[in-house]
């Protein structure tokens, strides 16, 4: 079943590629995804259960468009274990139990949240800022309620909790990391776009 997410980053493709414009940026982001030196922030941004299709390719395009005008920012903190497969629910609350600095992550069923589980960062947390590594460590905001996606996750998920909720964390598979995009205070996205990515 097609995700309302997917549906639209879908759609977006179909419009994308039907310009001379639209289909330089989608080479290029398909470029980009070839490059074995973005593998990382590729799969903090998405690693798509079905692939790169070309839906999850126009939702990285606009995820790197947003990084690169610096609407939003990376930065990261140690688990120290990484994710099991999904079915695996208790096993991977139990590599969450103890996070760094009082940061909690409680999984939850799928009934009327679109993610694997909760993440709370509590107020004053240093984090380290992956895409800027010579600027020095910062203190955090506090956040509540960020969705963390472990394992596969689509971009377009990645999107739509970036705009939906203004930060996402990521704990994607392979890595011994948790990785928070965090909306810049100058940027958001209107609700009417967050609106049309769920419904």
């Amino acid at each position: 079943m097609t995700t309302s997410h997917a549906r639209v980053a879908d759609q977006a493709a179909i419009e994308l590629l039907a310009t001379p414009a639209g289909r330089r940026i989608f080479d290029h982001t398909t470029a980009w995804l070839q490059n074995p030196d973005n593998a990382t922030l590729r799969d903090i941004l998405g690693q798509p259960f079905r692939g790169w299709t070309p839906g999850q390719v126009e939702a990285l395009s606009q995820l790197l468009h947003y990084g690169r005008t610096g609407r939003y920012e990376l930065a990261y903190f140690e688990v120290e274990a990484t994710p099991g497969r999904d079915a695996d629910r208790t096993g991977n609350q139990a590599k969450l139990a103890n996070l760094p600095d009082g940061i909690t992550a409680e999984l939850v069923d799928g009934n009327g949240f679109d993610g694997d589980a909760m993440l709370t960062i509590p107020e004053g947390l240093t984090v380290l800022d992956d895409a800027e590594p010579d600027r020095p460590a910062r203190d955090a905001d506090a956040w509540e309620n960020i969705p963390l996606e472990i394992g596969h996750t689509d971009a377009s998920r990645t999107l739509m909790h970036l705009m939906q909720y203004g930060a996402v964390a990521r704990w994607p598979y392979g890595f011994t990391r948790i990785y928070v995009l965090f909306t810049t205070p100058r940027w958001s996205l209107s609700r009417t776009a967050a609106d049309a990515l769920t419904t």
